[in-house]
């Protein structure tokens, strides 16, 4: 049998996360899950809190800081920030939902999530400030509505395609453009 490390338990962990939501990562389920023993468990988390750390942390890795790491602002043109806006629309969504469940669930992960969140408002505002020159007052404002548009868009309609969630967002990008540009002749 294949060694089990422990980047396997953290890629188990967002499977199931996805799929079965926070109760898939109660000890019993996830060992079940692995088909390890709960010393193989322990081999590699101090304990189960330390293990949920580490599932939100390499939620943020896979859902941000991969996906941020490979814009970086002086070079994000247009090109990029569609390439960039159907990335967005490829995560799991069904994870966004759940780490957030999870997050209700286990209070102590709640401030993780919260400094992902920060992360990305932080992301999108310095891009809306490179894209269209806006002050950072105004260009944090945008990036909490288009965060708050996201955020909606997978809690209120979460089965919304892919296509539709790019018609959503078109509108909401030609509105934006129109008021900065003013409307279009």
């Amino acid at each position: 049998m294949k060694r089990f490390a422990r980047i396997d338990w953290l890629d188990l962990a967002l499977r199931q996360l996805s799929a079965e939501g926070p109760d898939a990562l109660r000890l019993e389920a996830i060992c079940d899950a692995a088909g390890r023993t709960k010393g193989s468990f322990y081999h590699h988390f101090k304990d189960h809190d330390a293990f949920l750390e580490d599932v939100v942390a390499h939620w943020t890795a896979r859902q941000t800081t991969e996906l941020l790491e490979d814009y970086p602002l002086d070079q994000i043109g247009e090109a990029e920030m569609e390439e960039m806006f159907h990335r967005v629309l490829d995560l799991d969504f069904d994870l966004e939902r759940a780490i957030r469940r999870l997050g209700n669930s286990v209070p102590a992960l709640q401030d993780r999530i919260r400094e992902t969140d920060a992360t990305r408002l932080t992301f999108s505002r310095k891009a809306y400030q490179a894209r269209y020159g806006m002050s950072e007052e105004v260009a944090r404002d945008m990036a909490v509505l288009d965060y708050a548009a996201f955020a909606g868009l997978l809690l209120v309609f979460p089965d919304m395609t892919k296509e539709r969630q790019i018609e959503v967002y078109r509108t909401f990008e030609t509105l934006l453009n129109q008021a900065i540009e003013g409307p279009q002749k």
